[in-house]
């Protein structure tokens, strides 16, 4: 079986699209019904000023386009960083920092866990907002996921793995404001450390946004440099990014194909917003254990050969000179004959003239 799902985000202007799908293709859609503490009425996602102990319903207007009656499934969550430095509103791996005051399903609650949407119809989903007594500085940001409920008869064939799957899920942002919308932009670089993505060797960068605020046109250049040594082995550049409040990520530097060799190293960032600019200098080490463990699951690694043709050659070599001694040795040795049987020959003449001389005597 084979499962796509497509997203469709009806969200901030800087956010950017998972995927692109033709509306056409859908079965239904949404449109977020303006609250009366919008900030903006303009915009299509919920942009709400909060107050304690707030208590709110917003809709959601559903629309069925298919010729039979659609179940929908709405869910909340908190928008999170995801490693390409775009904020996702979507359910994701990634949680939050510690540090953020609420988590938006804590707060934003669909009051049905399920919509029947009749067909060529609409129904109107609602939430249930609850703001607690303490209020809260900055913003909170996340999404309200919409999908449609599979059939039993898609199910079933889910079950016997005959069926391509296409799921197709609306996600409309929510950010709640609190008090003091001022807050400076506070970036950290938490940890460095090894990995990998998608099975290729990378150093990761940890970095953190501790303030209740978006950080908005981040830009993140890198250098990787053995410790004590000047000369760079790895760069990273990357513009346009963006962190959701309270959020973390692994901004990754590719090793590009090389093998992660042991020792110190020590990373330089330099990184700016459309407000601050921060630099960092980090060290860490790697292990002989992690370099093999993870040189042993890249994919992008070209193992070095030459290391055969070098063998082959000394082989060569070795085989070259034992042939060209074999030769020298076999005519030192028809040599030494030669000359021996020479000798023989002249020992064998000078005895005879010896005897001649003795027989005229």
């Amino acid at each position: 079986m084979t499962k796509k799902i497509i997203c469709l985000l009806l969200l901030l202007p800087t956010i950017r699209y998972a995927d692109t799908v033709k509306a056409a293709e859908l079965n239904f859609n949404v449109e977020p019904v303006p609250a009366e503490n919008q900030m903006d009425k303009t915009k299509t996602y919920f942009d709400l000023k909060t107050e304690p102990n707030m208590k709110e319903t917003i809709k959601i207007n559903v629309y069925n386009h298919s010729n039979q009656d659609i179940i929908v499934e709405p869910s909340v969550h908190t928008a999170t960083t995801n490693l390409n430095g775009v904020v996702e509103y979507g359910k994701s791996l990634t949680k939050p920092n510690s540090t953020i005051p609420y988590h938006m399903e804590q707060l934003v609650k669909p009051i049905t866990k399920e919509l029947t949407i009749p067909k060529n119809g609409q129904n109107e989903l609602q939430l249930q907002i609850d703001m607690p007594s303490k209020e809260f500085e900055g913003i909170l940001a996340g999404g309200i996921s919409i999908k449609e409920k599979k059939s039993d008869q898609n199910l079933d064939s889910k079950d016997k793995g005959m069926a391509v799957e296409n799921e197709y899920v609306y996600i409309s942002a929510i950010v709640l404001h609190g008090k003091n919308q001022n807050i400076p932009e506070k970036l950290e670089l938490t940890n460095v450390a090894p990995n990998q993505v998608n099975y290729r060797n990378v150093i990761d960068l940890s970095l953190k946004n501790s303030t209740s605020q978006y950080i908005n046109q981040l830009s993140i250049e890198a250098q990787v440099f053995k410790k004590g040594s000047s000369k760079s082995l790895y760069t990273s550049k990357k513009e346009k990014m963006q962190m959701a409040p309270d959020s973390n990520f692994n901004y990754p530097i590719d090793l590009k194909g090389d093998k992660l060799k042991p020792g110190q190293y020590t990373v330089k960032v330099n990184a700016s917003s459309k407000e601050q600019t921060w630099q960092f200098s980090k060290e860490f080490n790697v292990t002989a254990k992690k370099a093999n463990q993870l040189n042993n699951r890249d994919v992008s690694i070209k193992e070095n050969h030459q290391w055969i043709y070098y063998l082959i050659g000394s082989i060569l070599v070795v085989i070259a000179l034992g042939s060209l001694f074999f030769v020298y040795k076999k005519r030192m040795t028809t040599k030494q004959l030669e000359i021996s049987k020479l000798k023989e020959q002249l020992l064998e003449k000078e005895a005879s003239k010896n005897n001649k001389s003795k027989l005229i005597k």
